[in-house]
């Protein structure tokens, strides 16, 4: 009788490897449209927080916590909507440094998905007209042995 073969250790423990979340996350951060949807999850995140602790720590209305918000991340400059507390004023500067950070993250993830795949067909379209033009010169040279007349040199 003939046993089917066993997986090998390190096949269970590839398996393993693959299966375990941080692998997936990380194979999956590598794709360009998931890097954008997790920084825009996690600007998201940002804002919703931030206008939670506007809200129940300096007591001002949503619309209000949302507008202080947003103004603060987007860098407008209008000023805040209401005077802040001591530990509103820092966590409106950790907001600003913390804002900008993650809203150039997603803009730059943006640009990528947009323009990424262009800007790499057009890189591999010029590789691969350098390669048939190398073949070109490789094969018409080896067709003659690497001996061709003057007048047909080029």
């Amino acid at each position: 009788m003939i046993r089917p073969a066993r997986p090998y250790p390190n096949d269970r423990r590839k398996r393993a490897r693959k299966a375990s979340l941080r692998y997936r996350i990380s194979s999956a951060a590598q794709h360009p449209l998931r890097r954008l949807q997790i920084a825009l999850f996690v600007l998201f995140l940002l804002i919703a927080g931030s206008t939670l602790f506007y809200r129940l720590v300096e007591g001002m209305g949503w619309i209000d916590a949302l507008y202080m918000t947003v103004i603060t991340v987007a860098t407008v400059g209008f000023g805040e909507t209401e005077p802040l507390s001591q530990g509103g004023r820092l966590f409106t500067i950790a907001l600003i440094m913390v804002g900008v950070g993650v809203g150039a993250w997603a803009a730059g993830n943006a640009i990528e998905v947009m323009l990424g795949q262009t800007y790499w067909l057009s890189v591999e379209r010029r590789k691969m007209t350098q390669r048939i033009d190398n073949l070109r010169t490789t094969s018409s040279s080896a067709a003659t042995g690497g001996w061709a007349p003057a007048s047909c040199a080029t």
